[in-house]
């Protein structure tokens, strides 16, 4: 009986040894464990909707940006405003057709659409981009701010008049890539490829498409011509 005590004694102090060798190197290597892996970088994601007209492109832009206001989109997604006050001064010169969306009850989800005018008009003269510079400081400010206040780690913004003046721009054998890098200066220095995505919107059937564009073409012409005639004559066009 008195063995038999002494080898439960022995197997219990085995144990007890054993368990706590065991946890020690656990603890070891949780520890080293943690040094050695990365922390995770949040995702970053930027959707630039890019349109064309005529597509639901201002639905989508303004319920984007109304659901983001209203917090729908979750903390991580957000619109990507610009500075307005910047954008006021900005537009007297760069795209006075456009100060009315700009005004005291601005229309938000259309604010892109003055960087879109001054990158077009800069191309078209073949001036470079080199004058939308102070139009671009306005929204790249913004977005500063807005992920340093709100940390977003995911931003839409856009204008439909992003697809309609690439299409004529390349037709008119001006280098697009300009254009879109426009709008890619926007965006943090450390933002990348993969986190950058063009969405264009697709209206089918593409006869439908070109029939809206019609009659948003010629609404205010006192002699419309047909919209058949229109496109024999190559009137509908994307400008």
């Amino acid at each position: 009986m008195w063995k038999l005590s002494n080898i439960s004694v022995l197997v219990c102090i085995l144990l007890i040894a054993t368990s706590n060798l065991l946890y020690m190197e656990f603890k070891f290597l949780k520890k080293k464990s943690a040094i050695i892996l990365p922390k995770r970088r949040k995702e970053q994601k930027y959707i630039i909707l890019a349109g064309p007209s005529k597509t639901a492109s201002t639905s989508i832009q303004f319920n984007m940006y109304s659901w983001s206001e209203l917090g729908w989109l979750g903390h991580d997604w957000a619109w990507m405003h610009p500075n307005l006050t910047c954008l006021r001064e900005q537009s007297r010169i760069y795209c006075p057709a456009y100060r009315h969306q700009l005004a005291d009850n601005p229309l938000y989800w259309k604010a892109w659409s003055c960087l879109c005018k001054c990158l077009f008009d800069s191309l078209e003269s073949k001036n470079g981009t080199e004058p939308c510079t102070h139009v671009k400081s306005c929204y790249e400010e913004s977005l500063q701010r807005q992920q340093q206040n709100n940390h977003p780690t995911k931003l839409i913004f856009g204008y439909e008049g992003i697809a309609d003046n690439l299409v004529y721009l390349s037709v008119k054998g001006r280098d697009t890539s300009i254009f879109i890098q426009g709008f890619l200066d926007t965006l943090p220095s450390s933002a990348t490829k993969d986190e950058i995505t063009f969405v264009v919107t697709y209206r089918s059937p593409k006869i439908d498409h070109l029939r809206s564009v019609w009659k948003e073409c010629t609404f205010k012409m006192k002699n419309r011509t047909s919209f058949w005639s229109s496109l024999l004559l190559g009137n509908i066009n994307v400008k």
